[in-house]
């Protein structure tokens, strides 16, 4: 698929949006439109418009997304949409036309340069909304449900305009990250003189994502003239590769950026077990593009006993996954035997459990009980085994009754790689457990987290007494303010967060630690 404009050569514009298909071998499919293109007027009768984009649904239907100056000579957003034959798609759009034009501000000039689906149908448009006064531009980005109707959930209205100069800043293209993240790249010219690369990224409700650069936005000079970023792509990795030109020869410049910390290699809860909805349950995520292989263990002998009041001494698994299968198991001697050996983390006790899986990108729960209604303080762990995969243990949350001395619910991580770091959050909930039906929620969680050493790295009571603006920039923020939020850029190494009650104050919680992107 091509999308362009045509114009009339010899009595001059007005443009018109022009899509085309071709063969794999460069002919012209001419089953496609007329003889191969589709090349009507915006709207019958209307305006210059030009297609500076086009993507493929998985339905085979056909977006195309740029520009239509309306008889005022102001300039839109516009989208067409069209079945796989070429025919405009009479159900996209609120007046069932195929067709949508948006204007981001009164006498505005905007154009979409690059588009993308985001997973559930949503349409991602990007490009540039000059001002009216012609002389400044900012990035600009919108997003439309499946049917072309505008997504006010997304931004102000569903429209987002971002800032990096005083002068023109534009989108070239973008890409949406496995996690719902977008990332932008174009260029951002101060003056008429020069221009920098310019990236931003953005959560997906279309607030900045404050764990990218400098509060979402990464603005840098390759030369002293004109440096801009035009295309993106996303490795198997996460990495981002951002291709363009620089200098007053325009040379072909290519930068590789970061754009997830390490990723977690183990984590972990350790609470108290008893029966019903008090059994001990985690979730976890696995983020990314590919299959993870994990275990999962439950542990309860094994764990020291020291001063604690009694451990689980019979725990049963169970790892529920994306599509509802059920995994269970009591003895990991049971099944897997081997398997389990061969990755070296064999619980120490024939009565513990554990379960080898190669998981597809989703959300998993792990739920550890008593075999026979026992209680006890117990462990549930998940490692990665894969740490090649393009995939990451990006989170994990854990539901358990939290008590009083050494059986508080304790959370640990892990975070892998030599020199790496990662931006993570980690929150304590207790009250809105209780909007969920959950009896006997903690009412005031607090929260530590620990190094590796056991030297306090951060605590919170009510999170919004600290941090509040870069939690809730997160996307993360707490449904009550008593409940408890802590962020931290961590170096690679191990790390554990502690949930108790306020004033020795008992009840369900739930500790929850993610792995920023």
């Amino acid at each position: 698929m091509v999308a362009g404009y045509i114009i009339d050569v010899i009595n001059g514009p007005p443009y018109e949006f022009a899509i085309s298909r071709y063969e794999p071998n460069g002919d012209l499919d001419r089953t496609f439109g007329i003889n191969g293109w589709v090349t009507p007027d915006f709207f019958p009768g209307g305006p210059t418009s030009q297609a500076r984009s086009v993507v493929l649904q998985p339905d085979g239907k056909i977006v195309a997304g740029g520009w239509i100056t309306s008889s005022g000579g102001s300039q839109d957003f516009a989208l067409k949409r069209y079945d796989s034959g070429g025919n405009l798609d009479t159900s996209f759009g609120s007046d069932h036309l195929g067709e949508v034009a948006t204007d981001f501000a009164a006498g505005s000039f905007d154009a979409i340069t690059s588009r993308a689906l985001q997973s559930d149908g949503s349409i991602i448009a990007a490009g540039y909304s000059f001002h009216s006064d012609g002389e400044s531009a900012d990035f600009a980005l919108a997003r439309y449900s499946a049917d072309g109707t505008l997504d006010e959930s997304f931004g102000d209205g569903g429209l987002v305009t971002t800032a990096f100069t005083d002068g023109v800043d534009i989108i070239s293209d973008l890409v949406i990250q496995s996690n719902g993240l977008i990332i932008a790249a174009g260029s951002a010219s101060p003056t008429t003189e020069n221009s920098a690369v310019a990236l931003a990224r953005y959560n997906p409700d279309g607030s900045l994502s404050q764990t990218f650069g400098e509060g979402g936005k990464v603005l840098a000079e390759i030369s002293p003239s004109f440096d801009a970023w035009t295309g993106l792509a996303l490795q198997p990795d996460g990495k981002l590769i951002a291709a363009g030109y620089s200098g007053t020869d325009e040379a072909f410049t290519v930068a590789r950026y970061l754009t997830a910390g390490a990723p977690s290699l183990n984590i972990s809860t350790r609470a108290d077990v008893e029966t019903g909805d008090n059994v001990l349950i985690g979730g976890f995520i696995v983020a990314g593009t590919e299959p993870k292989e994990i275990i999962v263990r439950a542990i309860g002998p094994s764990i020291p006993v020291g001063g604690m009041s009694g451990v689980l001494a019979d725990p049963v698994l169970e790892l529920h996954e994306s599509d509802g299968t059920v995994i269970t198991n009591d003895n990991w001697r049971d099944t897997q035997e081997q398997e389990i050996m061969d990755t070296g983390l064999a619980p120490n006790n024939d009565l513990e459990s554990a379960i080898v899986a190669t998981l597809e990108p989703g959300a998993y729960t792990a739920i550890v009980r008593g075999n026979n209604g026992g209680m006890g303080i117990a462990l549930v762990e998940a490692y990665d085994l894969d740490q090649a995969a393009p995939s990451v243990l990006a989170n994990i949350s854990t539901r358990g009754l939290v008590d009083t001395g050494d059986n508080v619910m304790i959370g640990g991580f892990i975070l892998g790689g030599e020199e790496d770091s990662a931006t993570v959050v980690i929150r304590g909930l207790g009250p809105s457990l209780s909007d969920v039906g959950v009896a006997n929620a903690l009412s005031d969680p607090t929260l530590e987290l620990h190094d590796g050493n056991g030297a306090l790295v951060s605590s919170n009571d009510n999170w919004k007494d600290s941090q509040e603006t870069e939690i809730e920039a997160a996307g993360l923020a707490p449904t009550y303010d008593k409940e408890a939020a802590i962020l931290a850029n961590l170096a690679s190494g191990a790390y554990t967060a502690i949930l108790q009650g306020k004033d020795n104050s008992t009840g369900v919680g739930l500790v929850e630690i993610y792995n920023l992107p």
